[in-house]
């Protein structure tokens, strides 16, 4: 405890006769007298009680805290007296919890004490302060009335501890996670998911690792373009989003596959240091594209004979069907033709997306060039192993078709000599023919004189009016054959050769007939 008496000596403090102002302030100030390293005040002289040097109303403390009581030198009897308290700490270290009391003169009457607490039974003055920073200064006025003249004697003393403290702030950092993925998804198409992470409280989030959950249609793909860890080993996926700062976000994007039909989730659970966990999840619905394909066509046609057919291909799913493609697998026995706007043919039709519920049209031509069964089928594909195929049936007709021609050579011929009759049997149609016979009518005053048929091996007979050939088995389409008959005319005139053409596709007979002109050896026509 430091003890002073205040000495009504003009030369002890130089301090005007009423304070300026009286009120409590902190802050860096030079002392108002002059120090020793341990703290001596250097003044007037007198002796204090306590044995410290004379001074001057300065409390030194060997600490470095010093407190001084400033009042006038003299006063009038029944006028206020000033009175200030101040305390300084002239040292690096804050002083806690200070403890000033004032003791009074008996012959004072404490008027004011804005910042104190008076004890009238004690007689003391007190003020308490919880701290004061290293070079700081507090004053404390009070004020106060002498009842009597006399030498008034007033003392202040000063407690304070000095402490070390430290300064811990505490931090209480927060997970919340969200999962941004589309209402709607497509069957076979890559699903964005974004997936956020936010420190909404104080402080650091350490290691923070997200691990994924999805339902059964969907399948992981890639997280911000690399494979997703865990995927290969069958276990929940990990992302990782590292040290979140307090207020920011980290954003992770990752690819998923749908792969089936229907509602999907996908759902995050985070976790971090210290003892953060929080989850979130998104849904929405895996919508199924769906081909499905149309041929129309004719049921029967014949060889040669162009053939138009209808393609219709419709999405009937509930979400798009993209880069649908259409093509047909021509079958044998045909060739395409050139489209209705003289395109070149093709085979393969890119008809590009379809919405749900919309159709394409195409239509193609096929030319058979052999008769049978002409099944042909078209398939559709689609991005996402899409697929649908139509097949459609025409029965295709070969025509039977000949053709006999009868020529002679030569002609005009005269009496007694001979001409050939070429006669040319030609299938025209687009099947064979069977049973192929020809018979020659003899012109009349003619002789029989030889036969030969070409490009085939038959024989024929010979009667007195005509030639008759035995029936060939068959002769393909566009081939021919030629049988050659001969006569020597026995007389003048218009001679007719008739040739009889039968054959087992055709129900009757079909002629052809060749006029030779004889004439007389003299020259005449007759």
């Amino acid at each position: 405890m430091l003890r002073t008496r205040w000495l009504p000596l003009a030369a002890v403090l130089s301090i005007p006769l009423f304070l300026a102002s009286c009120r409590t302030e902190e802050s860096a100030v030079a002392p108002t007298s002059t120090y020793d390293g341990y703290g001596t005040a250097r003044g007037a002289a007198y002796e204090r009680d306590e044995g410290y040097p004379p001074g001057s109303g300065i409390v030194p403390g060997s600490d470095g805290v010093l407190v001084t009581l400033d009042a006038p030198p003299e006063a009038y009897a029944g006028e206020p007296i000033e009175f200030a308290v101040r305390v300084v700490n002239q040292t690096q270290m804050t002083a806690r919890k200070i403890q000033i009391q004032a003791d009074i003169a008996p012959e004072l009457q404490i008027t004011e004490a804005p910042e104190g607490q008076w004890d009238e039974s004690s007689r003391t003055l007190e003020w308490r302060l919880d701290s004061l920073a290293p070079g700081g200064e507090v004053v404390l006025c009070f004020r106060a009335v002498a009842n009597a003249p006399g030498q008034l004697e007033n003392c202040v003393d000063l407690r304070h501890t000095f402490g070390v403290c430290t300064a811990t702030e505490v931090v209480a950092p927060s997970l919340e996670c969200a999962v941004s993925a589309p209402a709607e998804a497509v069957l076979g198409e890559p699903i964005c998911v974004v997936l956020e992470a936010r420190n909404t409280g104080t402080g650091t989030a350490i290691g923070v690792v997200g691990s994924l959950d999805w339902s059964a249609n969907l399948e992981g793909c890639t997280c911000e373009g690399q494979p997703l860890e865990g995927v290969s080993a069958g276990g929940a996926p990990s992302i990782q989003f590292g040290d979140i700062p307090a207020g920011e976000i980290v954003q992770r994007q990752v690819e998923i596959i749908a792969r089936g039909a229907g509602p999907f989730h996908v759902a995050l659970h985070l976790q971090a240091q210290p003892n953060l966990v929080t989850d979130c999840s998104a849904e929405g619905n895996v919508l199924a594209p769906q081909l499905a394909v149309e041929k129309r066509g004719p049921e029967a046609s014949y060889v040669g004979q162009d053939i138009e057919y209808q393609i219709r291909v419709t999405n009937t799913g509930s979400g798009p069907a993209y880069d649908v493609c259409l093509t047909e697998v021509l079958p044998q026995g045909c060739e395409m033709c050139p489209g209705p706007d003289g395109a070149a043919p093709s085979a393969n039709w890119a008809i590009g997306d379809l919405q749900p519920g919309e159709s394409r049209d195409v239509t193609f031509v096929l030319r058979p060039f052999q008769e049978g069964v002409l099944e042909n089928c078209v398939v559709a594909t689609a991005r996402g192993d899409l697929r649908a195929e139509a097949c459609v049936s025409t029965e295709v007709f070969a025509v039977p078709a000949m053709h006999i021609e009868n020529l002679d050579t030569p002609d005009p011929v005269p009496v007694g000599e001979t001409t050939t009759y070429r006669i040319t049997v030609t299938n025209q149609g687009d099947k064979p023919t069977t049973d192929v016979a020809v018979q020659v009518q003899l012109p009349k005053g003619s002789e029989f004189v030889g036969g030969q048929c070409e490009l085939a091996q038959c024989s024929f007979e010979a009667e007195s009016t005509s030639a008759i050939f035995q029936p060939v088995g068959d002769l393909p389409a566009g081939q021919s054959i030629v049988f050659n008959v001969t006569v020597r005319f026995l007389e003048p005139g218009d001679m007719v050769c008739s040739a009889i053409l039968t054959f087992a596709e055709f129900s009757k007979p079909v002629r052809a007939e060749e006029g030779t002109t004889v004439f007389g050896r003299e020259g005449g026509g007759q």
